[in-house]
């Protein structure tokens, strides 16, 4: 077992997608600023931390919001994915 410390991590580009929840708020916003998505799905969920980390979100926002706006978001997204893209026909084959 391995844990992680969040505001522990070095705050380095790397280390950025575990920076999003630390609880340490300059940390969080450093790692708002290096982290760069490698997909869309990964661009939505920045997009979702930004608004909140900065400020802009509600407080009371709850994993249930997050998975309704998610499911939402992905739902006019979907019908645009390509079924031969890697990462969609890895997930098929690791269920």
């Amino acid at each position: 077992m391995r844990l992680v410390v969040l505001n522990d991590l070095a705050v380095h580009p790397r280390n950025a997608p575990w920076g999003l929840f630390a609880t340490n708020e300059t940390h969080r916003r450093t790692a708002l600023a290096q982290y760069r998505p490698r997909s869309e799905v990964g661009t939505h969920l920045r997009n979702q931390m930004s608004y909140h980390i900065l400020g802009e979100g509600n407080m009371a926002y709850t994993y249930e919001d997050m998975q309704r706006e998610a499911r939402e978001w992905l739902k006019g997204y979907l019908p645009q994915l390509d079924p031969e893209e890697p990462w969609l026909n890895k997930q098929r084959r690791d269920h």
